[in-house]
């Protein structure tokens, strides 16, 4: 995720961000590897996803005109309502 830090408080902020997310652990949440600042920008470095994200994976679907089975929307379904449950423990 590219953050652009302009003024002082953008800067608090990403590393505001970055601390939340070094600190999450779920199978159901992406996690933060490293952050890295040049240039004025702030870089959260993620772990790799094989299979890509799902807006991706929508994108590429709508350009088919087909739609996703049943199946594999409530899968993905149960993992984001299992990764918004974690978050929302952690208060």
């Amino acid at each position: 995720k590219e953050l652009r830090v302009a003024s002082s408080q953008d800067h608090a902020d990403a590393v505001a961000e970055a601390s939340v997310m070094a600190q999450l652990n779920s199978p159901y949440v992406v996690r933060l590897r490293e952050c890295v600042k040049a240039d004025g920008l702030f870089f959260l470095v993620t772990e790799f996803c094989d299979d890509g994200d799902l807006a991706e994976k929508i994108i590429v679907q709508k350009k088919t005109l087909h739609y996703f089975d049943e199946e594999t929307v409530m899968s993905w379904t149960a993992q984001l309502v299992r990764g918004v449950v974690y978050l929302h423990e952690l208060g």
